[in-house]
């Protein structure tokens, strides 16, 4: 698994289309919160802070036509927010890992096309390990 550097979250509302054909929502997925981890805001440093600090990963599974492709997205039920991800992947990419912090919140996929998401599984540490 690789770590997506240089992508940026933009507020979005749940369930709305996104530019560049980006409109059909999978099912939600709801991460268990790490008990953990602290909480952080939403500022530039407090993206490190949970850079470094938030170790719990859950491991998510697309499934769908391979070349379908998707941005990844994620509800906080805690703050009411919905945030989806600029970068841009494939169905065909395989599992990827999102850090939990201490709320439980909901993961989805945005696709040009329908892709189910599942839950493989959660892991500690490295995005390396899976």
């Amino acid at each position: 698994m690789q770590t997506v550097l240089g992508q940026t979250w933009e507020i979005v509302n749940l369930g709305n289309f996104l530019p560049g054909g980006f409109i059909v929502w999978s099912n939600p997925v709801t991460g268990r919160g790490d008990s953990k981890a602290q909480h952080y805001g939403l500022g530039f440093i407090d993206w490190i802070k949970k850079a470094m600090f938030w170790k719990k990963r859950i491991v998510l599974r697309p499934m769908g036509n391979l070349k379908t492709e998707f941005r990844i997205a994620f509800h906080s039920k805690t703050h009411d927010l919905c945030m989806v991800s600029s970068a841009v992947k494939r169905v065909g990419d395989g599992p990827f890992m999102m850090r939990m912090g201490p709320e439980d919140c909901d993961f989805y996929v945005i696709g040009n096309d329908l892709v189910n998401l599942e839950c493989v599984g959660y892991t500690r540490g490295s995005m390396k390990l899976y």
